[in-house]
């Protein structure tokens, strides 16, 4: 890599960089009984739908004249035991750990399946045949993030349902099938439950990329992160319980609040927003907010009895406006984020992989990375695109390839692979066949050293090499 780029991306860290995914027979070794019943019916519903997906297959050949084309998968996904098999398994097998839907809709349908694959699912051998009993790969690398050894119970099997399987089950709760309440509402309701019994495991978080360029200091009232939209503020938004270990961290949280503390002079009509002492808080939307609950905060951030911190994220004219609108902000420290260079676009689309993969369900590694902007390189500058990435990631809490952003930015469901060279390969051999018709991943990966370094990074994330950078 060259310059600041190689030294951020040396100080990657992530608990499961590095780490392979464990498989479902180690996982059910450690299980209780009722959570090696779980995966037992996790692995015989997957074999019924293995069975279904060829008897359909078979039904085609036998009406028509040619047989059915290999069906194209959805980018870089892989075989294996789903999460949403497990949940199934959880509802027919366990109805309690999911109150409040409506599991006897559907309960006995899977039930009835599991019963009739179970003859199949032989895991007591410690071996499961060829490859069906391993994880789908993005369920494994969230297993990876969410492990740390011990004994697994039904609550472990239940936080590690990523959101996109939550947000399926909550369809069923049966207020929202009567219209009562929203999908959104039914999935917040879900979540709380499972939060209560500790079932809850939340979002596989992005690889975190040291900056020299930021130190937050605790002992000022507040900071300011002010930068064009991709130059991390975000990003940095998520690192600050690791910037300030021990404290309350609240990002862009807006319930609780109540009445604004009489000592200060700023005095919104309430305080919708989490603000209390010794928390750490952050907003990355401050324009939205009454000027009065602003300079309330920073007052609070100001009294240092309160051991109230606030960080803003803007870009340069939303902070001008809220300096403008709520002058006490002048007390926060300023640090002036620039947007990132070209040669440092990839390591940073490539940090946020564990998140994206848990939220799709996919493999999004590197090769895969380069055969959309191999693809798209007619039609945008790959460079540009990839800010336009990072950014959407940035701006929503959503992931830029769930439904309607794919189609929106151009990426399809399915997708060549490219050949990324492998390591055995001499790094400037491999970085020649990767430019040869690119022209335009020369600015990208300028060097050998960085493709090397990126591909280090990328053989990490996805558990299937040693970090050593």
């Amino acid at each position: 890599m060259t310059g600041s780029s190689r030294a951020a991306a040396a100080r990657c860290s992530h608990p499961a960089l590095g780490r392979p995914a464990p498989t479902l027979a180690e996982l059910r070794a450690r299980s209780d009984a009722d959570a090696r019943a779980a995966w037992d019916g996790a692995l015989a519903l997957a074999r019924w739908r293995e069975r279904e997906e060829a008897r359909l297959l078979s039904s085609w050949d036998a009406l028509h004249d040619a047989p059915c084309e290999e069906v194209s998968p959805r980018p870089g996904a892989t075989q294996g035991v789903r999460a949403i098999e497990l949940a199934r398994a959880l509802a027919a097998l366990f109805p309690g750990c999911l109150e409040g839907l409506a599991v006897d809709r559907f309960g006995p349908r899977w039930r009835a399946r599991i019963e009739r694959a179970r003859d199949d699912v032989d895991l007591d051998d410690g071996v499961a045949r060829a490859d069906r009993g391993a994880l789908a790969y993005a369920w494994g690398r969230r297993w990876a993030w969410l492990d740390r050894g011990g004994a697994i119970g039904l609550e472990t099997l239940l936080r590690s349902v990523p959101e996109r399987v939550l947000w399926a089950l909550a369809r069923e709760d049966p207020r929202a099938r009567d219209g009562l309440i929203t999908r959104g509402e039914a999935y917040a309701a879900l979540c709380d439950r499972l939060a209560a019994r500790g079932g809850l495991g939340g979002r596989v978080p992005s690889v975190w990329m040291a900056r020299d360029d930021v130190a937050l200091d605790e002992r000022v009232p507040g900071h300011a992160l002010v930068g064009p939209p991709g130059a991390g503020k975000r990003a940095l938004l998520g690192q600050l319980a690791r910037r300030f270990p021990g404290r309350g961290v609240n990002v862009d949280n807006f319930h609780g609040g109540g009445a604004p503390d009489p000592r200060y002079r700023a005095r919104p009509e309430t305080s919708y927003a989490a603000l209390s002492p010794g928390l750490v808080c952050a907003w990355s939307a401050a324009h939205r907010l009454e000027p009065a609950l602003v300079e309330y905060a920073v007052e609070m951030a100001q009294d240092t009895g309160a051991r109230f911190h606030l960080v803003i994220a803007a870009t340069p004219a939303r902070w001008a406006e809220l300096v403008a609108r709520a002058p006490a902000l002048a007390a926060l420290r300023v640090i002036e984020l620039a947007a990132p260079r070209d040669d440092e676009l990839l390591a940073r689309w490539i940090c946020q992989r564990p998140q994206l993969e848990d939220r799709v369900g996919a493999r999004l590694d590197l090769a895969w990375s380069l055969a959309q902007l191999d693809r798209l390189a007619t039609i945008a500058a790959p460079a540009e695109l990839l800010r336009v990435w990072l950014r959407e990631l940035g701006l929503t809490s959503r992931a830029l390839y769930e439904p309607g952003a794919l189609t929106r930015h151009g990426l399809e469901p399915a997708l060549p692979g490219a050949r990324v060279p492998r390591r055995r390969l001499a790094a400037s051999r491999a970085r020649a066949r990767l430019l040869r018709g690119r022209p335009w991943l020369e600015p990208l990966i300028p060097d050998d050293a960085q493709l090397d370094a990126l591909r280090e990074l990328d053989a990490a994330i996805s558990g299937d090499g040693l970090r050593r950078w």
